[in-house]
C-alpha cells in the first residue's frame, strides 16, 4: 500500500549514520532561530507565525 511504499523510500533518509551528518547544521539553524526569537523579544514584538519560522528553518537545515 501507499504507506509502506513511502515509508521504504524515507526510512534510509532518517537513519542515525545520516542525520548524523546535519548535526552542525540543526545547531547552526537554530541558534539563528533562538537569536531572532530573542531580538523580537526584547523589542516588544509579538512572533504570529511560528509555522512560517519553523518551516523555514526546516528547510535551510536540509537543503
Amino acid at each position: 500500500d501507499k504507506w509502506r511504499s513511502r515509508r521504504k523510500i524515507l526510512t534510509p533518509t532518517f537513519h542515525f549514520n545520516v542525520l548524523e551528518e546535519f548535526v552542525d547544521s540543526f545547531v547552526e539553524h537554530t541558534d539563528r532561530l533562538v537569536e531572532t526569537l530573542k531580538s523580537e523579544a526584547k523589542s516588544g514584538e509579538i512572533v504570529k507565525d511560528l509555522l512560517s519560522m519553523f518551516s523555514k528553518i526546516t528547510l535551510n537545515t536540509i537543503c
